[in-house]
Order: C-alpha cells, then structure tokens, then sequence
C-alpha cells in the first residue's frame, strides 16, 4: 500500500505521461501477440479439431494462458486510451490482433469482457457518427450470423471456449464451501491467505485457488480485508470522475469489467508480485497519480 498508493498521491503526472505509459502497455501487448503466433504457429491446424481445450497453451512468453490473456485485456484498454488521444486508424487493427490472440487462450472470463470492452468503446467512438455506428453493428451482426452456420466454427465455440458442459469447472461449488467455512470460523478477521490455499487442497484437486478475488479476499483477510480493498477502489473511482469524458469512460469500463473479472478468477494486488503489481499499477497507481495532476493544473488554471 505504501508503495502502490501512499507515495503516488503525493505524485502528479500529466496527459501525455498517462497516455505514454499506455504506449509502453501497448507495445508489450503487441510483443507478446506476435511471439505467442510464432511460437505456436504449428498448433494453428490443432483448433478446430483437438477435444480437449486444455492441451493447447496459447501463453506466448507468459507460464499460462492466463497471465498473457490478462495483460491483452489490459492492452486494450490501454489501446483505447492511445486511439482516442491520437485517432490513429491502425489501433483499429491491434483491436482485431489482440482479439484474435485472446480467443487463442481460451479464458472465457476475458473473451467476455473484452468483448464487452470493444463493444462500448465502438459505440462511444462513433456515438456521433450514426452511419457508422449502425454499419458497424450491422456488419457485426452479420458475421456472427455466417458464423453461426458453420458447424465447425459453433462447434469451436461451444467445446472451447463456452464448454457448457464443464459448468464453471467446480469453481462455484468452491465458492459455497469457502464462504460457509468463513462464516463458521472468523468473518471479521479471515483465515490467513496461507490457510486459505491449504484449506483449498482439502477440498479440490483440480484448483489451486478459490478462483475469486472476493471469496479469496474474504477467507484470506475477511470483511476487513474486503472493505479495505473496497475503500480503495472506491477512492480511486472517485478520482476517475475527475478524468476528460473519453479517458473517464475507459477508466470506468475498465473498473467495471475488473469487478466481473474478480467475481470468476483470483487477482491480488499491493503486493510486490508480478500479476499483483501490474494490476495494482494499472487499476490504482496510474489513475491516482493522474488525477492529482488534474487536480494540481485546476488549482493553477491551467489546461487540463
């Protein structure tokens, strides 16, 4: 905390330094697309006919498929932030790069939300352009119509990435157990994050964790620990109201499909670990220390 949020509230930066470093996400972002297609060019011819979605690992530099499906979702927000600053046409094309590379990790919680993400930032895009827009979306909803008459393609769709059959992977029955447990033990206090990882091995063996950040964050730290972290975001939210429109909707979607995103799959942050610091940077560091440049710049009349 004292590192993520304590000493950035003391630091402004402005615009362009926000806007530079969602470049550099960028570009990691980009990096990591085209190394995830080169190494794993060959499983290409696998897609659409291997059973099993877990015998393909689309991760590109990343241990899993995860963490490099993670850092696409946040490179397209940050994409989004770039294109609306410079209105470039070929982030249009990064869109469709980090889409496809999504959908090669099969993570529906993160096809999901970036399809959400894409979907309102297109909309706000073209909001005042009605031609577009309703091309757009004509155009979209003609592809999934042609798609969904391939067999093969709602084959993929169903088996791969929805995979229907699998529930949520015993991941809600965890969530129930965790829950119950806490209610039974220490609410208030939680159990301790190595307790919690202990009394997960117990009770599953095909997760190594809860799988949701507030489950997690409940038998881990309990009540306590969760309103803390509550208190946080929402300090921080209330930061992002001070944003330009276009950069207050992106920050905005972006705490939105992040607390989507907490409700089916584990993230941690003010912690010194990689996952944990990216998220806390991105989600925390940068909006604050962003808004306090706004701040500072309204207090002198300066150009926001």
């Amino acid at each position: 905390v004292f590192i993520f949020l304590i000493l950035p509230s003391r630091v402004c930066i402005s615009k362009d330094k926000m806007v530079g470093f969602m470049k550099m996400i960028l570009w990691l972002s980009v990096v990591a697309c085209i190394v995830n297609i080169a190494i794993n060019f060959r499983q290409f011819s696998q897609l659409l006919t291997v059973g099993n979605p877990y015998v393909l690992n689309f991760s590109s530099f990343y241990l899993n498929r995860n963490s490099f499906a993670q850092l696409l979702w946040v490179g397209i927000i940050a994409n989004t932030i770039v294109y609306f600053k410079t209105s470039n046409k070929w982030h249009l094309l990064l869109y469709l790069l980090f889409f496809v590379n999504i959908t090669l990790t099969l993570s529906r919680t993160i096809i999901a939300l970036s399809l959400m993400l894409m979907l309102v930032f297109f909309i706000r895009k073209s909001f005042k352009k009605p031609a577009l827009l309703v091309g757009g979306l004509i155009i979209g909803f003609a592809v999934v119509l042609i798609l969904s008459k391939s067999p093969v393609v709602t084959g993929f769709i169903s088996n791969m990435v929805i995979r229907k059959s699998q529930g949520t992977s015993g991941r809600a029955e965890l969530w129930v157990f965790g829950f119950q447990y806490i209610l039974q033990r220490n609410f208030i206090f939680g159990l301790g994050y190595l307790t919690g990882t202990d009394l997960i091995k117990t009770v599953s063996t095909g997760l190594a964790e809860f799988h949701s950040f507030y489950i997690e964050t409940l038998v881990g730290g309990g009540i306590i620990d969760l309103a803390l972290h509550f208190t946080i975001f929402g300090f921080i939210i209330r930061r992002i109201f001070l944003f330009e429109g276009k950069y207050r909707l992106v920050y905005l979607m972006a705490y939105f499909t992040l607390g989507l995103y907490c409700v089916f799959e584990s993230a941690s942050f003010f912690s010194l670990g990689y996952v944990s610091g990216f998220f806390t940077i991105f989600f925390v560091t940068i909006p604050l220390m962003y808004s306090n440049g706004i701040i500072e710049d309204s207090k002198h009349g300066r150009d926001i």
